[in-house]
């Protein structure tokens, strides 16, 4: 069972957007192509939800990853690293190996323009 406090926020963020567009949950699934159980499963916090059905979810839902993950509230800088690394031990160890890697190269560039 995946019930944990940033599954469950997430699953809440995704109901609640869901309802908000008038899709059902047989719909949703549909969109995202899973079955329904494992839609159910998702939005009710009993499996964890993998970046590739974040991404889908967020373009069925036409909003950010970012907001689906930690919300609308406001972050003066950003994604916060601390709720990156508490967030990222849901991730499959080669997507997060592959994340981290991105970052690396995001933040090389930012110092090569400095």
């Amino acid at each position: 069972m995946a019930n944990n406090v940033y599954t469950t926020d997430i699953s809440i963020r995704i109901k609640e957007y869901r309802v908000a567009k008038k899709i059902s949950q047989e719909k949703m699934a549909e969109l995202l192509n899973i079955t329904f159980s494992n839609y159910t499963k998702i939005e009710n916090a009993y499996q964890n939800v993998t970046v590739k059905h974040l991404k889908s979810i967020s373009k069925v839902l036409d909003i950010s990853i970012d907001t689906l993950v930690f919300g609308d509230e406001d972050k003066p800088n950003g994604l916060k690293f601390d709720d990156f690394i508490l967030f990222s031990k849901f991730f499959d160890e080669t997507k997060l190996e592959d994340t981290c890697d991105k970052i690396e190269k995001i933040i090389a560039l930012i110092g090569a323009d400095k």
